[in-house]
């Protein structure tokens, strides 16, 4: 039995994206995932377990929604803009990344956020070690047509950011100078009290004036 959606694509490099039964280490027993396949390169080319799906308002995965904290899981392992929470959140061991593509203002654009060296955990794991991932602004402006951020990036990756101020459980969080108080943001589960997910520029500076919200629906997996 694979273990991942990338097990799958090894064995079998022409595999059609698709609901497949993988049973990870240590899980009790198989269960239902969605995979996708990319031939090519690193870090792209491989099988990519999907994991969640989330969206802005109304959302079930805000910042301080309990399901990233906890095993509870919700929703349907079937593609389609509808929030879910996978099995494959909690069991699947990723070493490569994480693939996000996000869906706003009727475009639909995907990157891939490399783990920093010697990462790798499921995505629960990596949420509790605020695990790092290098993509860089750049990439991630690009996932959201007019998007903006702050010049100075203060953090990218799980768990980014510190109560009071902005935080994201997935994504890159910026600000003008010094990141005391960053308020920008790209990614998924914010704090934002206007955008979960998407891209939220609330300062008047140079990276902010020309924007506000962006709300977005993410599609999330790993490798």
């Amino acid at each position: 039995m694979p273990q991942s959606c990338d097990d799958i694509f090894n064995a079998n490099p022409s595999s059609a994206d698709s609901i497949y039964m993988i049973q990870p280490a240590g899980s009790a027993a198989p269960f239902e995932a969605f995979c996708s396949f990319v031939s090519g390169p690193q870090p792209a080319g491989g099988g990519w377990t999907a994991v969640l799906r989330a969206g802005s308002s109304p959302t079930m995965l805000g910042y301080d929604s309990t399901y990233w904290t906890t095993d509870d899981l919700f929703g349907s392992v079937s593609p389609g803009e509808t929030e879910a929470k996978m099995m494959a959140f909690n069991t699947v061991v990723a070493h490569v990344g994480v693939r996000i593509f996000i869906t706003a203002g009727g475009q639909t654009n995907g990157m891939i956020a490399p783990f920093t060296s010697g990462t790798s955990g499921t995505f629960k794991d990596l949420l509790a070690n605020h695990a790092k991932t290098n993509a860089g602004s750049t990439a991630w402006a690009g996932l959201i047509a007019g998007s903006r951020l702050q010049t100075s990036t203060c953090g990218e990756g799980f768990n980014v950011g510190t109560s009071p101020n902005l935080r994201v459980r997935f994504g890159l969080l910026a600000d003008d100078s010094n990141c005391g108080i960053p308020d920008s943001f790209i990614g998924v589960g914010s704090s934002d009290g206007g955008v979960a997910t998407g891209n939220a520029c609330n300062y008047s500076s140079a990276g902010c004036a020309t924007t506000g919200d962006i709300p977005g629906f993410a599609y999330v997996s790993v490798r």
